[in-house]
């Protein structure tokens, strides 16, 4: 544990990042950055496939149908209020 009111330094990667993301660089690769906010265009492709890949390919496909609104039957509803109301009902 380290002492109180010590600050620990950044690590050196942190400071590079730093550095190069004040002189407008890619955080990754340190080429110039366009249109985004830390990565170059070609990182942040990269970036975009690997976490496509990490969610899998059905988690896009949802995404790409939109929102989806499913709402239950009131009939369903009653018969589940019921059958708690029961099963509460039947405990001593």
């Amino acid at each position: 544990m380290r002492p109180p009111g010590k600050v620990p330094m950044p690590s050196r990667q942190y400071s590079w990042q730093m550095k190069q993301l004040s002189n407008g660089n890619c955080i990754i690769c340190g080429k110039p950055r366009t249109k985004y906010r830390y990565r170059c265009d070609a990182c942040t492709a990269k970036q975009r496939t690997v976490a496509r890949e990490r969610r899998g390919r059905e988690a896009a496909a949802k995404l790409a149908q939109g929102p989806v609104t499913a709402t239950p039957e009131p009939e369903s509803l009653l018969q589940r209020a019921v059958e708690t109301a029961a099963t509460h009902r039947s405990l001593p």
